[in-house]
């Protein structure tokens, strides 16, 4: 027979499961039993269930806990999950479980067991105030007695039920007759249903889903003081609540705290540390009511502030030290976060569990836990936005102070932290697929390749989405950001690189916000909110953005608006670049024209557009110098190459020397270090215009394409602003046809006595030697000419051929490189508004070349009548280039003389030695054959004499240099004697060295019958050609 404690007689109460417990009925007890011992419900299974802690002593380290079942009852079963799913839930079953969760969870009992199979006992129950706990539940109803046959003594004679027995029948019986419990006829609220919300995964991909959880977290976001039910505890930090008055139920993740990690660390000491964790939030919260407080929510988790009467589970683990304090998760109640951050360091300075090996060290660089360690010295800077670097990277400017307390400014890689921003492939790289089928065959094979084909245009398709977006992203920080105050958060390093070689590459990602007057937004907030970034999934001991709750909820409304990534339309960015192709990739484009051909012309039908516009919109895309630019145009769709008009600039000068790499560090600093004067005006240049909007207006197109003019930044010329800041020269010659050219003279001469920028260590004494020397260049010049030949082969460009062996080149050297500045000036004279002009013979004038319609020097050879009373034409030489064509009165300007004097004639008219060229038909073959040879080339001219080919009867001269040319050590008036093109001239002499190796060459190409040759004979006498004609008819 079982017996109990005694215990205080108390009244009777009614239904209600409260007054039942606070006022059972009379029981007589008997005597105690020696088999009973004592123990603390952890948790309450069951109606009938539950978990006791068996301690003698409360405080000593190892406890013992085991499941106890209360013996002859009979409770409704509670729902449970199993790997097929819910089963269902009996009615009352959880009225029965929650009358005795509250009778006795947490509190200290008495246990008789009867009976036990491994790790669960049976047996009665008493509460520390010695009531029956099974006369208590079947008193209220909330359990039915089973029915046990008599008990017999060893003769077989039926004994008398026990005390106990008879009092839970009569009981049980007083339960029926009032109907309490179970026993009531309402049931309708007998079964519970229970919604629910959790992340699920899907059998196909294996991908988590958490959208009906964060549908149900934005329903209780704003609710205060939740009252839940711990149902289960996962771990030290994570548990299920149940909400009884909605019936919801879901996971929690304590906000503030994390567990220990295990990286880096002894797993069996963190492994300890976990199972104490997870047993000290059992011990307080299992089963208990509790108050909760949303805080926040991340991808898969919602975050809450958890307490049970006056204990604030967090705070009391950190005391412990058995979790860490995070920072990204901390509750927003400002003093609740900083009574964990007290809780947390007292636990430091006991050294407690965590922190047993702790010592007291500066300020920790990441508040995301001082257990972690940090990669960097700053936590918080503040700076000027000067660069996006692309859709998640920025450049930001920050003054610190140097080794001398010297303020500096240093730019800073900002990266930010936990987005991931659209993948971008280069548009030019291919992307290979490779399927398995080689060994398929049939249907099987062509299902297979189709399937290949249909997978390489999702995912082109794909690529070409996520390059529009990361465009459009880069673009929403660039109108955001540049040029602004933003503040910067340390969040976390993260280590990139396996080589073995080379030690990996660490990287710093930071939470930026934005610095409008006294508000501060997190940048990384509104980019995802606007669908153009996404969320990274952080494991749950990895560090993360402080706002990482803030990013969540963010992304989550992109994905309902389908915004941007999230949507399957996008917007598309048709650029055409007319930017100038690079060295090399002048390739045929078909029909015989070229690539740069056709940028050209592209370029020229956007330059009339741009003339006529006084200002136009861009976007600074690049700055190569202090004063060329690659240009966005968005009103047309188009990015050029832009240069500014009216000043010089030195060219900026790469590092040389290796620097240190730094991970935060502008990559552009360490190439472009601030030491010389282009580099200095390069940086101005990129803090006032790099990625901001400007205005441009367009004076000129040169030869390849670059666009020139003028660049304003808030109405004014930025050109002006580097000459007055002293890192550009004034251009005269181009500056001087400006309408303000007074205000840039006037700028220069201050630089200059101010002695800014590039004037404090300019050669003033240098300069005006340097003003000299042209003249005194063309003085030697004319002195050696008069001396005779010349003994060295120099460079040339062939620019004109007129016959076989007569043809005008260019002399490469410092004034031919200057041509295209001259060439520009000539453009920037807008010759179709002067008048038109009747020039004399022999006079230098500008003259508009029919196949570019551009302005050149030229000088009239003769007037060509076109009858009577009729307007002259102009047969003209273009001096600088030496062809010739006919142009009438219209195409003919006068030419102011500084044009003239500005630089010499650059094209000299030459004649290969000892090469004598076919007349007629021939004559075109051997024009085509000298084109192949010299075009595009940079030739070696040997002089070998002069001569005057001015027409008899005229006045003047008119010098032809007889020169051999020369390709890598290859004779080219041989290759065309060779190749049938020509002929040996007859007037070379047998002693000249070219004599015998010229007539070898053309006795071969009789010999096979090249070129003129095909008919045997010299095509140079009547006869010859009057047989040739016979022939040929």
């Amino acid at each position: 027979m079982s017996a109990g404690p005694q215990r205080k007689k108390t009244k009777k109460g009614g239904n209600n499961a409260a007054s039942t417990v606070a006022n059972p009925p009379p029981v007589r007890q008997p005597p105690p039993d020696p088999r009973m011992q004592t123990g603390i419900v952890k948790s309450v299974n069951s109606g009938d269930t539950v978990t006791i802690i068996e301690v003698d002593d409360i405080n000593r380290k190892q406890v013992k806990e085991f499941l106890f079942t209360l013996i002859g009852l009979k409770v409704p079963q509670l729902a449970k999950r199993t790997p097929e799913g819910w089963t269902s839930e009996e009615p009352f079953a959880w009225q029965s479980r929650e009358f005795l969760r509250k009778l006795v969870v947490g509190k200290p009992v008495v246990y008789c067991d009867e009976h036990g199979i491994g790790n669960r006992k049976y047996g009665e129950l008493w509460t520390h105030d010695q009531q029956d706990v099974r006369h208590s539940i079947v008193s209220a109803g909330w359990a039915d007695v089973i029915v046990k046959p008599p008990r017999k003594d060893r003769s077989g004679q039926e004994l008398e039920p026990s005390y106990a027995q008879v009092e839970l029948d009569r009981a049980l019986q007083r339960a029926k007759d009032e109907r309490k419990g179970i026993w009531s006829k309402n049931t309708k609220d007998a079964i519970r249903n229970i919604k629910v919300h959790d992340v699920y995964r899907d059998v196909n991909t294996q991908e988590l889903y958490s959208d009906e959880l964060f549908e149900f977290y934005k329903g209780i976001k704003d609710k205060r003081h939740l009252k839940g039910v711990v149902e289960t505890v996962k771990n030290g930090t994570s548990y299920t609540i149940y909400l009884p008055d909605t019936m919801d139920q879901f996971p929690l993740l304590l906000s503030g705290v994390r567990l220990p990690s295990k990286k880096g660390s002894d797993e069996s000491e963190v492994e300890q540390l976990t199972r104490e964790s997870k047993f000290i939030a059992e011990y307080f919260l299992l089963h208990r009511d509790v108050t909760i407080t949303i805080d926040g929510v991340d991808k898969l988790n919602i975050f809450g502030t958890v307490t049970c009467g006056d204990i604030n589970i967090a705070r009391t683990l950190l005391e412990l030290g058995l979790v860490v304090f995070v920072d990204w998760s901390a509750p927003k109640d400002p003093s609740t976060s900083d009574s964990y951050r007290k809780a947390e360091k007292h636990a430091q300075e006991k050294r407690r569990k965590i922190w047993v090996d702790h010592a007291p060290v500066p300020k920790q660089v990441q508040s995301g836990g001082s257990h972690d360690k940090g990669a960097t010295k700053e936590t918080n800077i503040t700076g000027t936005v000067v660069e996006v670097v692309n859709s998640m990277t920025i450049t930001v400017r920050v003054s610190k102070a140097d080794s001398n307390n010297a303020q500096k400014t240093v730019d800073r890689i900002i990266t930010l932290s936990s987005i991931r921003a659209p993948r971008v492939v280069k548009q030019d790289e291919e992307v290979k697929y490779s399927h398995p089928t080689a060994r398929l065959t049939g249907d099987d094979k062509n299902k297979a390749e189709q399937d290949a084909k249909t997978k390489k245009e999702e995912d082109d398709e794909e690529i070409k989405r996520e390059l529009a977006i990361a465009q459009e992203a880069k673009e929403f920080l660039r109108n955001a950001l540049i040029g602004k105050k933003v503040k910067c958060i340390f969040d976390y390093p993260r280590s990139f690189g396996n080589n073995k070689n080379q030690p990996p590459q660490v990287r710093l990602y930071w939470s930026v916000y934005l610095v409008e007057g006294s508000t501060e937004k997190n940048i990384a907030v509104e980019l995802v909110r606007q669908g153009l970034a996404r969320v990274v999934s952080h494991p749950e001991d990895e560090l993360r953005a402080t706002d990482y709750q803030d990013l969540v909820v963010s992304e989550k409304n992109a994905e309902s608006a389908h915004k941007g990534i999230h949507s399957a339309v996008y917007r598309q960015q048709n650029v055409i670049n007319l930017t100038p192709l690079p060295r090399g990739a002048d390739a045929s484009s078909g029909g015989g024209e070229t690539k740069s051909s056709n940028l050209i012309a592209k370029c020229k039908q956007f330059f009339t557009f741009f003339q006529n516009k006084p200002r136009i919109d861009a976007i600074v895309d690049y700055v190569f110098a202090a004063s060329r630019f690659k240009l966005s145009i968005p009103s047309q769709g188009c990015v050029i190459m832009f240069t500014l008009q009216g000043c010089i600039v030195d060219k900026p000068i790469k590092a040389t020397e290796d620097i240190a790499a730094k991970p935060d560090i502008s990559p552009f600093d360490k190439q472009f270090p601030p030491t010389s004067h282009g580099n200095k005006a390069l940086h101005f240049t990129r803090d006032h215009v790099y990625q901001r909007k400007v205005q441009i207006s367009v004076a000129s197109l040169d030869n390849f394409g670059n666009f020139l003019g003028h660049m304003y930044i808030n109405n004014k010329e930025f050109a002006l602003t580097l000459i007055e800041q002293g890192h550009a020269k004034l251009h005269y010659k181009i500056a001087k046809k400006f309408q303000n050219f007074e205000i840039y003279k006037t700028a220069e001469e201050k630089a200059r006595k101010q002695l800014k920028g590039l004037w404090e260590t300019f050669d003033f004494e240098a300069e005006k030697q340097a003003m000299l020397a042209p003249v005194e260049r063309q003085v030697v010049s004319e002195a050696s000419a008069s001396k005779g030949k010349s003994k060295d082969p120099f460079p040339i460009i062939v620019t004109d051929i007129r016959s076989g062996n007569t043809f005008s080149y260019q002399i490469q050297n410092e004034e031919t490189s200057a041509l295209n500045e001259l060439s520009i000036s000539l453009q920037n004279e807008n010759f179709a508004r002067h008048p038109h002009h009747a020039p004399k013979k022999g006079e230098i004038i500008a003259a508009q070349y029919t196949m570019d319609d551009l302005w050149y020097r030229a000088e009239v050879l003769s007037l060509v009548s076109q009858g009577k009373d009729l307007a002259f034409d102009y047969e003209v030489k273009y001096i600088d280039y030496g062809n010739r064509e006919v142009l009438p009165h219209s195409r003919i300007r006068q030419l102011d003389q500084e044009f003239v004097d500005l630089m010499k004639p650059q094209a000299y008219d030459g004649k290969l030695v000892g090469v004598k060229t076919p007349e007629e038909d021939d004559a075109k073959d051997a024009i085509e054959g000298f084109k192949e040879l010299v075009s595009g080339r940079t030739l070696y001219a040997l002089e070998i004499s002069t001569e005057n080919t001015a027409p008899k009867g005229t006045k003047g001269t008119q010098l032809t240099h007889n020169v051999v040319l020369t390709d890598k050590d290859k004779d080219l008036g041989l290759e065309l004697i060779a190749n049938g093109y020509t002929r040996v001239d007859k007037r070379l002499k047998q002693d000249d060295p070219l004599y015998a190796l010229y007539h070898e060459a053309e006795e071969y190409a009789r010999r096979e019958r090249f070129g003129i040759w095909q008919y045997g004979y010299n095509p140079d006498s009547d006869e010859e050609r009057e047989l040739e004609r016979q022939l040929l008819r």
